[in-house]
């Protein structure tokens, strides 16, 4: 079943076992050798660098059934072969288009899924020998919990890719101190959490001031500065500190493209709960309704309503007879 085909809950309560289903045989085979030829395996690799180009634009949905169309592809081209280079390669390959695969679930609200596919680009990462991509397949697969369960765990998998990416500059080593300081600002009970949520977003700017110039482009493999500067307004707001939140969500703005939709949309969001916690509510859901309205049906995934009925509460918490409240609460359902 091709994933843009998923509508009824249905249709997605069938994608989802066939995905689960693909990973399982992506498991059994990544420790096989490969039957591709050279040639195959570089034209898996540039559709591997055509899909992370195109995430931040992409509706999620339509790019799920790209990438996981090319997963059965590769799956089917496992089995006994001479070629050790070749399994590595192969094995690289699977770790980020599975790792992929879990961002894009992460997406779309399916968080058991999407950390189910970590577990497997993990596992693959480590068939190719390769501690960075083992260690950027941990870091993506912290953001499950950040989104959708225990910010504990979140630390716990961030401080883990530091360990596997051991002394090398790589995406992994610059996003899991900015991740780490995410799951304490939504944890902190005292002024000194501040101190420790501002070092490691100040390590995080410096590791990634070290790596490759090619990863700091790349916003699925490598971890950009726009990425850096919205987790670090999200980590002010979830502080309380307002003002310094907004600054640096205003600067990550300034660097997305009118198509980075998801990211954008959730920028704003983070804009608009910093208004809602400051009491600014007609503000708050004025910049909610308007970044809701503007974004396309198919980009309206659960991630992005998840984070709207949270500002929901927040509004409903500092002033429940707001006259702004119903209107909001009718164009959220109409998410």
């Amino acid at each position: 079943m091709a994933a843009d085909e998923a509508g009824t809950p249905h249709d997605e309560a069938r994608l989802l076992d066939h995905l689960d289903l693909l990973r399982q045989r992506i498991e059994a085979t990544i420790t096989t050798a490969v039957t591709a030829p050279a040639a195959l395996l570089a034209r898996w690799e540039q559709r591997t660098t055509r899909h992370a180009q195109h995430y931040m634009s992409a509706a999620p949905l339509t790019l799920l059934g790209e990438v996981t169309s090319d997963l059965e592809a590769i799956q089917h081209r496992c089995g006994p072969g001479p070629w050790p280079d070749r399994h590595r390669r192969l094995c690289r390959i699977t770790a980020k288009l599975t790792g992929l695969t879990g961002m894009l679930l992460i997406n779309l609200g399916h968080q058991d899924p999407a950390s189910a596919f970590f577990t497997t680009a993990r596992a693959a990462a480590d068939r190719a020998a390769d501690p960075a991509l083992q260690a950027w397949a941990t870091v993506r697969q912290a953001l499950v919990s950040h989104y959708y369960g225990d910010p504990r765990e979140t630390r716990e998998l961030a401080l883990t890719a530091t360990a596997l990416a051991g002394d090398r500059r790589c995406a992994a080593t610059a996003m899991a101190p900015v991740t780490e300081a995410r799951a304490l600002a939504r944890t902190a009970q005292h002024a000194e959490a501040v101190a420790a949520i501002r070092s490691a977003l100040a390590r995080g700017q410096e590791l990634l001031a070290e790596t490759d110039q090619s990863e700091q482009n790349d916003p699925v493999f490598g971890y950009t500065r726009r990425q850096m500067l919205f987790h670090s307004g999200e980590a002010m707001a979830e502080l309380g500190l307002f003002e310094e939140a907004d600054d640096y969500l205003n600067r990550a703005l300034e660097l997305y493209l009118p198509s980075e939709r998801l990211d954008r949309t959730l920028i704003q969001l983070d804009r608009a709960y910093c208004q809602a916690a400051s009491g600014e509510t007609e503000q708050a859901v004025n910049l909610t309704l308007q970044t809701a309205e503007s974004l396309p049906a198919d980009y309206r995934t659960r991630i992005i309503r998840r984070r709207a009925h949270h500002l929901e509460q927040v509004i409903g918490s500092h002033n429940p007879e707001a006259p702004v409240l119903r209107a909001f609460q009718h164009a959220l359902a109409q998410l």
